[in-house]
């Protein structure tokens, strides 16, 4: 009967271990890190884009600087480059 005790205490405890199966590492962590990065990022300039007025997307604040569109552009131009070079 001790012994019935011990192997069902031992189930218990070693129950959740057995049911916890570990977490595949990703195939290239560089490649999910700087996903990741991507994704945080994508999302700062989405948010950023909505909230400027479509009055102002053409503002400059000097004759020296691109426009809040022109900005986005080249953001946009950037990122279609650096995909299409590493694709």
């Amino acid at each position: 009967m001790k012994t019935l005790w011990v192997v069902a205490i031992w189930c218990l405890v070693a129950l959740p271990a057995f049911a916890q199966a570990p977490a595949a590492p990703p195939a290239n962590p560089i490649t999910a890190s700087v996903g990741g990065q991507l994704a945080m990022v994508k999302g700062y300039i989405t948010k950023s884009a909505e909230q400027v007025p479509e009055n102002l997307y053409g503002f400059k604040a000097t004759p020296d600087v691109r426009s809040f569109g022109q900005r986005f552009g080249h953001v946009a131009d950037a990122n279609y480059s650096i995909c299409a070079a590493a694709a």
